[in-house]
């Protein structure tokens, strides 16, 4: 009560009740923008993820351990499995800001 959080708390003998108040539109905002934020942040660490991959596969032809072949295969597979994942997270986003924004 004292924090002034806006929290509903009554207490019953031993039991202790705390309801959340609905959220203002604004707030809905400011969580769906948060989602946002998330979201972006999981992209650019799938990105430095594939990067750094990529960088590896580079050395590995550069000092023959793999042919040409097989590094064209390894970005193929780096590619798609980067592309599911960026989807993933944006139909993840999307539907979380919808939860976020139903009243």
């Amino acid at each position: 009560r004292n924090a002034q959080l806006g929290f509903l708390v009554s207490v019953q003998g031993t039991t202790i009740r705390v309801k959340n108040p609905p959220l203002s539109q604004e707030q809905r905002e400011k969580y769906a923008r948060l989602v946002s934020q998330y979201a972006e942040e999981g992209r650019e660490k799938l990105r430095r993820a594939r990067d750094e991959i990529r960088k590896d596969v580079k050395t590995a032809f550069d000092a023959r351990e793999i042919s040409e072949d097989e590094k064209y295969r390894t970005e193929q597979e780096i590619e798609t499995a980067t592309k599911t994942f960026m989807d993933r997270i944006e139909e993840v986003k999307q539907a979380k800001q919808r939860e976020v924004m139903t009243v």
